[in-house]
């Protein structure tokens, strides 16, 4: 399990008690990277990436493979390991209010930087998270995507740019390959979300390029869909990628409100896997 930012790893501890006592003889790993809170906002996110790597590499109760669990942040972790690294290998993926698609906007109320409440992330940074080497030491400039200047983004990206193999690299159909290993593929989402903007990014959808207003769902991007650069296309073909509106609020995974659904929609999707 990976939590997001501005957090540690006891966001877990409350879905941790519910999968303990479903799977009583299971071993978990509840990953917390650094100082935690402090680490999941100022990190470089390639440096934060293999750290999480490496602390699943050794780790022996995780060398037959695992499934993966990843919040907000956690799934830009997550995911980018799959891609990334995968050894251990997935088996099966849960990711919960992802930010695969990217990250823009001021929908940060739940999460306060800096002791500001409302933060108008957009209009402060502009395209500074690219330019001004914020990728060396803020973790969410790694998934930063300005939809109003996708070249910058293309050029200064440090990891969302090539695990969506959205630019040229040595590593494109490895990337595909990895992530196209899963066994299955659960992209958990919710319009009333309130904190991923777009909220579409947990399903790999973002503002259509040039606007903060009009939407691209996956289906009708051409490159992660038609020309299935990632693979996305065939898991779904293979009944291995699904869609779930969990119409949860973005931390309600954690609270008794999203009991229901974490029990009785998420854990019988991975029993099969004889946990």
């Amino acid at each position: 399990m990976m939590h997001g930012i501005n957090c540690d790893h006891h966001w877990w501890d409350t879905p941790l008690s519910w999968m303990e006592e479903r799977y009583p003889d299971t071993y978990f790993l509840n990953v917390e990277v650094g100082d935690g809170y402090i680490n999941s906002i100022f990190s470089n996110p390639v440096e934060y990436i293999d750290e999480f790597a490496q602390t699943l590499k050794n780790d022996p109760n995780l060398s037959d493979g695992i499934v993966l669990m990843g919040h907000s942040q956690g799934t830009f972790v997550t995911r980018a390991y799959i891609e990334m690294y995968n050894d251990p290998p997935v088996i099966a993926y849960i990711s919960l209010a992802g930010v695969h698609g990217g990250f823009f906007g001021d929908d940060l109320d739940d999460v306060p930087l800096f002791g500001i409440e409302d933060n108008d992330l957009a209009k402060l940074v502009g395209t500074f998270l690219y330019e001004l080497s914020f990728q060396d030491f803020f973790m969410p400039a790694g998934y930063w995507r300005d939809p109003m200047h996708l070249d910058v983004y293309r050029e200064y990206s440090s990891v969302l740019a090539y695990i969506n193999n959205e630019v040229s690299h040595p590593n494109r159909n490895i990337y595909k390959e990895r992530l196209s290993s899963l066994d299955l593929f659960v992209l958990v989402g919710a319009p009333n979300d309130g904190v991923i903007n777009p909220y579409i990014s947990s399903w790999f959808g973002f503002y259509s390029d040039g606007s903060t207003v009009e939407f691209t769902y996956l289906e009708d991007n051409e490159d992660l869909w038609t020309n299935d650069v990632l693979g996305l296309k065939s898991l779904f073909d293979d009944g291995k990628l699904l869609f779930l509106d969990s119409g949860l609020y973005h931390n309600d995974y954690k609270r008794e409100v999203g009991y229901d659904f974490f029990v009785n929609t998420l854990l019988p999707l991975v029993d099969p896997y004889e946990l």
